[in-house]
């Protein structure tokens, strides 16, 4: 399950994306659950990844299926947030945001809404 501020989705996830995530083999995390009945190390490395922050990189598609649509989001890439970076991304935009409201001021008109790209 993948969460935001807008809410969240069951993500499929193949072996490179999720080596990435997970930092193990889809082959050797499979042996380590089929190997432990109680699924400790297999618990252990799954829940590694909970609460961590990402930038995701998804794939939607629509399904149809016995007059059903049904969406699937397949995670393409990922990689770990990092904030320092992040913040110089957002500190851009609103200077970038800023100038524009500014030259709709001097120019006498004033925009009823601003969007982020």
């Amino acid at each position: 399950m993948a969460r935001d501020h807008t809410g969240g989705c069951w993500l499929t996830a193949f072996d490179d994306v999720g080596k990435l995530l997970l930092g193990i083999e889809a082959t050797e995390l499979a042996h380590l659950k089929a190997s432990d009945p109680e699924e400790r190390e297999f618990m252990r490395i799954i829940s590694s990844a909970y609460f961590r922050r990402y930038n995701l990189k998804i794939r939607a598609q629509e399904n149809t299926w016995q007059d059903k649509k049904s969406g699937k989001f397949t995670l393409m890439n990922i990689t770990p947030l990092d904030p320092v970076i992040e913040s110089e991304l957002l500190i851009a935009r609103i200077h970038k945001y800023a100038e524009k409201a500014a030259g709709a001021v001097d120019n006498g008109t004033i925009e009823s809404s601003m969007t982020f790209d």
